[in-house]
């Protein structure tokens, strides 16, 4: 029996799993899948007070979701000096932020869609037909392939999924980073922020005493095999005499065994020109995608989500959708942040030689924002 969904959102990341919610409780029949069984180390830990406060507000989990992540009271920012300057978030209206387990974080939200009465499939793949006003949708897993329909798409894949039907993305940025994950002996422990001459280091701690430390640059910048090795990617941040937080945090970790696990990636910033069509929309990082010195990826996501659920939910014509109010708001958010990342990364001014801050303080640029 082939069922029938409302809607299918393809990604169970933040933003897909927030909306397959909205939408159930809006009564719905949502449907949702992703490839992956959610498993694998991600990153994106903090989640701000703001984001957090929107959790709860909307009660998209258990009252006591945050407590298996790790409250930050400061943040160390070493962005223009070589000195952190601490940020104190006790007073904050919004409450504190967390460092998130992000990959739990994200089995909190599909364990909350399941109970809000949405299908999850994972570790399935996913191919549509378009037929009429349907789309035919097959789906492969382990157990072998079945079929549904639905109404609506909403694709949540992601920064690194492919394009979508005749959309493109039109980029603001292309970097890279490289960083390493272990056990460390601080249970809790302030993120930090450190400018370097060929980029950013992050740092922090998450439950349970793990250390998450990664570099931002250029692809080209990335030292070729020098931080290809356990060994050598510690030692590489403990000879960067500005990274003295990670660095320091970096001398208490071993480096035996497997005890230190290596991670990597691309990190883009675009927009996608074209984020509706007839019968799918694109959400999430799929739709818009930032640099994550921003510290917009989450909270972006989740309040998209909410307020396409919103949107969706209150049509009278679904699932004819008008999103042109969608498309612009998503252009506004984007060209602010666009200012705001120029702003930020001209601020630097130690290392006026270096490509990968000249590369960033381009005279066109900095035109832009005057």
């Amino acid at each position: 029996m082939t069922e029938t969904f409302d809607l299918t959102v393809i990604g169970a990341g933040p933003s897909g799993s927030t909306l397959a919610i909205a939408l159930a409780r809006h009564g719905l029949n949502v449907m949702l899948v992703d490839k992956g069984d959610l498993r694998c180390f991600k990153v994106g830990e903090f989640l701000p007070g703001k984001t957090r406060h929107t959790i709860n507000r909307h009660r998209l989990m258990p009252v006591d979701w945050s407590t298996a992540h790790t409250e930050v009271y400061e943040f160390l920012n070493a962005w223009t000096q070589p000195t952190p300057i601490v940020r104190d978030f006790i007073y904050d209206p919004f409450g504190l932020p967390l460092a998130l387990d992000r990959s739990f974080f994200e089995r909190q939200l599909v364990e909350a869609a399941s109970y809000a009465g949405v299908t999850v499939k994972l570790s399935t793949r996913i191919s549509v037909e378009k037929r009429s006003s349907t789309w035919n949708i097959a789906l492969k897993n382990k157990f072998g392939t079945s079929f549904a329909k639905t109404h609506f798409l909403v694709f949540c894949g992601g920064r690194n999924s492919s394009n979508r039907f005749d959309s493109q993305r039109s980029l603001t940025d292309k970097m890279a980073f490289i960083g390493f994950r272990s056990p460390c002996e601080e249970e809790h422990g302030p993120p930090s922020l450190e400018a370097i001459e060929s980029g950013w280091v992050y740092s922090t701690v998450i439950k349970p005493n793990e250390l998450i430390v990664y570099l931002v640059t250029d692809g080209d910048l990335l030292f070729g095999n020098e931080i290809s090795r356990k060994h050598n990617f510690v030692s590489f941040l403990n000879r960067i005499e500005s990274t003295t937080i990670a660095a320091s945090r970096s001398e208490k970790i071993t480096c035996n065994g497997n005890s230190v696990s290596l991670f990597g990636g691309a990190l883009t910033s675009f927009i996608s020109t074209k984020i509706n069509g007839s019968g799918w929309c694109l959400a999430g990082d799929e739709a818009k995608c930032f640099d994550p010195l921003s510290s917009m990826g989450l909270s972006e996501s989740i309040d998209n989500s909410l307020w396409l659920a919103h949107l969706i939910s209150t049509s009278k014509t679904f699932p004819n959708l008008n999103l042109k109010n969608y498309q612009d708001k998503t252009l506004e958010i984007y060209k602010e942040y666009e200012t705001n990342r120029l702003l930020i990364y001209s601020q630097e001014k130690r290392w006026p030689n270096s490509f990968f801050w000249k590369r960033r303080q381009t005279t066109e640029a900095l035109t832009a924002i005057k």
